[in-house]
């Protein structure tokens, strides 16, 4: 695919690109509803060490894959811009200054006039509330705006690169931020979630700068690698789980192949390089423009919404009561569990997107367009 066909305005963009950002944060959702689940493979400490659990941690494995297809679509259309990223970086912070100061908020006021508990009444919350990127409220937004900021100082380097260079180069960053870690945990400098991020985008630059060189994606292929990481990640987790001495003697934390503190996702960030791969190959081979008229038209529309749900759901606030509100009836068990929890991730993620689209249209988006309006007059 040349730059001429996908190397446009944001507004430009195609709409096949835009589902894959909706379908990565639904994939974040998900994982997010099984890591606070109330299945006994994760709550009954008699099961930790058994297969049931390992294959429950298989679950949280595709947040990791959401979050790589996110950072590797905004990597892809980044890694050719050379506008200044204080645009962008000002957007990220309105966004996230209003769902923060505005959760923060209204759990004031309701635990005042409503005399609900007062917990996150203190000033470590008003400061995460008031400075959520600086105080870390979300990992994720921190780290991402740090990938925005150095954004054009990488792709300044990767400019004066060959594609064998830049190929070495994203070797040594996989080798420092996932691998090392994985081959001696207690190596807990090198993998940081600005480093994580930073070798995304080292990905999607290769990908955009050397698109044409990379071999063509089959689906069977990508679908036999991605149940081969399934697998190695629930071997993996039942491994660690059952020998002490790995945990005890090489401190390998039970996380190390999923998500969260001490894990190394490199399992789910090659899924979601392949996925990604196999999306812009397919628009890249389409012989005439989509006539998906409806639905490119929705999906362009509810797109900037996604950035809303993972800031509200996430929020450190809102994120107890939800997931509290969600399993205070209890899943049902056997068979109709799977069926009970995929419908209800589905319904989640659909109201969380309705809701944040709301508030991007009456809130965020005025927000923003004041703030360009006031910056272009300066």
């Amino acid at each position: 695919m040349s730059a001429a066909q996908i190397g446009k305005p944001a507004t430009k963009r195609h709409w096949e690109l835009e589902l894959l950002r909706i379908f990565s944060m639904f994939l974040i959702v998900a994982t997010h509803y099984f890591a606070s689940d109330d299945s006994p493979s994760r709550i009954d400490p008699a099961l930790a060490q058994s297969w049931k659990s390992a294959l429950h941690a298989v679950t949280i494995m595709p947040g990791q894959v959401g979050v790589t297809i996110f950072v590797l679509i905004s990597a892809y259309f980044l890694s050719r811009s050379t506008r200044s990223p204080f645009t962008r970086v000002a957007k990220i912070w309105i966004q996230t200054f209003i769902y923060s100061c505005g959760l923060w908020g209204a759990y004031f006021v309701l635990s005042h006039f409503v005399g609900s508990s007062q917990y996150f009444v203190n000033p470590r919350s008003i400061l995460m509330s008031v400075f959520p990127v600086t105080f870390g409220a979300y990992w994720f937004i921190s780290a991402y705006v740090v990938m925005v900021i150095v954004a054009p100082y990488i792709n300044i380097l990767l400019d004066a690169t060959s594609a064998r260079q830049h190929g070495a180069l994203l070797c040594l960053s996989l080798w420092i931020t996932f691998i090392w870690h994985i081959l001696n945990p207690a190596n807990t400098w090198a993998f940081t979630d600005a480093s994580y991020l930073c070798t995304l985008y080292l990905i999607g630059a290769l990908i955009r700068r050397h698109e044409d060189r990379l071999p063509r994606v089959r689906w069977y292929f990508a679908m036999a690698i991605m149940i081969l990481c399934a697998l190695i990640c629930m071997v993996g987790t039942h491994t660690i789980a059952v020998s002490s001495f790995l945990r005890e003697q090489l401190y390998y934390p039970g996380n190390l192949f999923t998500a969260g503190t001490g894990a190394s996702p490199i399992l789910s960030v090659i899924c979601g390089v392949l996925i990604f791969l196999m999306t812009l190959q397919y628009i890249s081979g389409r012989t005439h423009a989509s006539t998906h008229e409806r639905i490119s038209s929705l999906v362009l529309t509810l797109s900037p919404a996604t950035f809303g749900v993972y800031l509200l759901h996430e929020n450190f606030i809102f994120k107890p009561h939800l997931w509290g509100l969600v399993f205070s009836v209890p899943s049902p068990s056997g068979v109709w569990r799977l069926a009970y929890a995929s419908l209800s991730i589905v319904l989640i993620y659909l109201v969380l997107l309705a809701v944040c689209f709301v508030i991007f249209r009456l809130v965020v988006q005025p927000c923003e367009k004041a703030f360009l309006k006031v910056l272009s007059r300066s």
